[in-house]
């Protein structure tokens, strides 16, 4: 990865300036990845300048830098792009609607300088109907930051003021920098509806894919006894697995079969073969919740879907309302923490796509203030 700063990552040059990972052009690749200097941005009147803590990195990043199939099908950004969608930051300077949106509602009371704050990735317009039905993730005119529009990788960066909630006092900057895929772990929780359960009843749940979604999506199912389903490559997740609370964590191979069968199966390994596993998993009336993205179109079987009254779900990320209990849920889930493995500089930007791409990583921490790579 080259470098257009002879600074570390987040120390100015001069008043105005930011430092921010920047990808210059479409190719694919880190060639043009760099840590630029770039002209501090000025919030808009019902946005929020933030200081960043810390940045998160997930294979979407991957996908962004490679602009791979799934990169250019899902996104439309315009280069030069700052990436990275996971954060938590420190307010700076609020926009000069947001007071206003605070007093009416449309912003937490919570938003001030110096406020550590988390928040959704998802830019969006408010006014069609699936942003006025709840569906604020299939916004028709949607923009995700980092993949669509300029995102969070960067020492100080805007951000909507309807997007971000604050922290907790007792949550740690690091857990706090897990809430965007906690929060599609929630999200995910929310779909495969519980309330169906009637009171007494445990229902038996099963998480296909032990990487750092299927996690969190164990720890954001709580008190619930999870069985924990990988493959023998993934020893060290399930082991994590296992060491966060997983009930039973089974290693199946390519001829196995899963005996038990659970009510609800929440697959998060986003590999074609995984859906096949969940389904096969998934007792009869059950319901499937499909929260991974195949690369490769997936076939399903809907004549035993038939048969067996099997509901399949999607989950596509968050509702921005979902923003509203993460506070409380981060706060709950000290034990978030557990999932780091990475914490590096923006120096150090393409030694961490390496070890996602190498599945050598759970979850990557990037610290703009950083000068020298710790992989503690």
């Amino acid at each position: 990865m080259s470098t257009a700063t002879q600074h570390g990552a987040g120390t100015e040059s001069s008043v105005g300036t930011i430092t921010a990972l920047v990808k210059s052009d479409p190719s694919p690749g880190l060639g043009n990845v760099s840590v630029a200097r770039l002209p501090e941005p000025t919030p808009g009147p019902r946005d929020v300048l933030v200081e960043l803590i810390y940045a998160g990195l997930c294979h979407t990043d991957v996908a962004m830098v490679d602009r791979d199939a799934a990169a250019r099908g899902g996104y439309r950004p315009s280069f030069p792009l700052t990436l990275g969608h996971e954060f938590v930051a420190r307010v700076v300077e609020l926009g000069s609607a947001v007071p206003d949106m605070i007093g009416n509602g449309d912003a937490d009371p919570g938003l001030q300088p110096g406020q550590r704050v988390v928040g959704g990735s998802h830019v969006t317009c408010r006014r069609c109907s699936r942003c006025l039905s709840g569906r604020s993730m299939l916004c028709e005119n949607l923009k995700v930051l980092g993949l669509d529009i300029d995102g969070i990788c960067a020492s100080r960066f805007v951000v909507p003021a309807v997007n971000i909630v604050p922290v907790p006092d007792s949550v740690t900057d690091e857990t706090a920098a897990l809430a965007e895929p906690f929060a599609v772990a929630v999200h995910a929780v929310e779909r495969a509806n519980f309330d169906q359960f009637p009171p007494g009843y445990l229902p038996r749940v099963a998480v296909v894919g032990p990487g750092t979604v299927g996690l969190l999506v164990q720890c954001a199912l709580g008190e619930y006894p999870v069985t924990m389903i990988g493959t023998p490559a993934d020893a060290d997740q399930l082991a994590l697995a296992r060491d966060l609370g997983a009930t039973a964590c089974l290693a199946i191979g390519p001829d196995d079969s899963v005996e038990q069968a659970f009510d609800v199966v929440i697959e998060a390994a986003g590999h074609h073969s995984a859906v096949a596993t969940a389904v096969a998993a998934c007792t009869d009336g059950g319901t499937v919740v499909c929260v991974g993205l195949p690369a490769q179109p997936t076939p399903v079987d809907t004549a035993d879907l038939a048969r067996r009254e099997i509901n399949i779900v999607g989950s596509r990320a968050y509702d921005l309302s979902t923003w509203k209990i993460m506070g409380e849920r981060l706060a709950a889930a000290p034990q978030l923490e557990r999932l780091i493995s990475h914490r590096l500089g923006f120096d150090d930007f393409g030694a961490a796509i390496e070890l996602l791409r190498n599945r050598q990583a759970v979850k990557i921490l990037l610290d703009p203030a950083a000068r020298t790579t710790d992989a503690s």
